[in-house]
């Protein structure tokens, strides 16, 4: 059930946009403390990790 809550925990903007970002060309998601989370070029934009792979997303390594 944790992973569950941390999954589906929404990652917002205040304007409600996501955060999370998704890069479709190496079909790999960061999350907003990660490494690599600024040089993502042309991101696609995520609430939630479940929803990230709910679109054939992985999450970072980093």
């Amino acid at each position: 059930m944790k992973l569950r809550r941390l999954l589906t925990k929404e990652h917002t903007s205040k304007s409600g946009e996501g955060l999370i970002r998704g890069n479709p060309n190496s079909m790999i998601y960061h999350m907003p403390a990660g490494e690599h989370y600024d040089k993502v070029t042309r991101p696609v934009y995520f609430k939630t990790e479940e929803a990230a792979i709910a679109e054939g997303y992985r999450k970072s390594k980093n």
